[in-house]
């Protein structure tokens, strides 16, 4: 026990396995019949990483072997929720309750959190005025005919025309060597 302990008075509050050495040493508490102590380090590991199945997973197990199967099945399902296509555990909640789990729906999303709504258009003359084409040499579209939506530019985003290697504002390339 003293060595994680160590572990976990030597290692930052953010390092990744923590959540798995408090799995390991409830397990080890477990094994010890120390169910008290061992539940509040699996508690501790879901602390850490709440998304953590190993620890939903062992916790389950600690509470079905202590013969507190309505705890057992609640663990069950907070790890079902997070990996719900995840076979083993339908098969550990299909054993424990002889339901097949089911998550809930997922709350509603409206329109405009799906597709935001895309920036306002902009005229002809400003976005060519803004990428440096010259509108003189463009031909002008017949009013009779509309203007698709996909040909609008978005007033967002301006255009943005790569250098050229080879040009004296960028004279490298990356195969030759630099000029001496």
């Amino acid at each position: 026990m003293s060595e994680f302990e160590y572990i976990f008075t030597h290692s930052s509050p953010t390092f990744w396995m923590r959540p798995e050495m408090h799995v390991q040493k409830g397990k080890l508490l477990a094994s010890a019949k120390r169910t008290v102590e061992a539940v509040n380090e699996f508690e501790m590991a879901l602390k850490d990483n709440p998304k953590y199945l190993e620890a939903h997973v062992a916790l389950s197990d600690l509470y079905k072997n202590t013969g507190q199967p309505s705890k057992s099945i609640t663990a069950l399902e907070q790890a079902l929720q997070l990996a719900p296509n995840n076979k083993a555990l339908q098969r550990r909640y299909n054993e424990l309750t002889g339901k097949v789990f089911t998550p809930p729906p997922p709350p509603p999303t409206t329109v405009e959190q799906i597709a935001p709504t895309p920036p306002a258009p902009i005229p002809v003359e400003q976005a060519a005025a803004v990428s440096g084409v010259n509108s003189t040499t463009t031909q002008p579209v017949p009013a009779s005919s509309p203007v698709p939506a996909s040909s609008l530019v978005p007033a967002s985003s301006p255009v943005v025309v790569p250098e050229k290697i080879g040009t004296p504002s960028n004279p490298y390339c990356r195969f030759c060597p630099p000029e001496e």
